[in-house]
């Protein structure tokens, strides 16, 4: 069986680095927080036309559904 090649050594300067991944984790929080902001502001939508929904389903007092006809 050959020998395994030995591990490649990165020669990227520490400070290159530190700025490259401190970016990469921003953009990933940047796109996370968006993401979690466009969950909650739709699951409220939903709530609210779910309520709306159900508030013109029940009948009044005359017994007609939410709708004049």
């Amino acid at each position: 069986m050959p020998n395994a090649p030995a591990p490649k050594t990165y020669t990227s300067p520490q400070r290159k680095l530190l700025r490259f991944f401190e970016k990469s984790r921003n953009q990933w929080k940047t796109k996370c927080r968006d993401a979690k902001s466009k969950v909650k502001r739709l699951s409220e939508r939903v709530r609210f036309l779910e309520e709306s929904r159900d508030r013109w389903k029940k009948p009044d007092s005359n017994g007609f559904c939410g709708h004049s006809r």
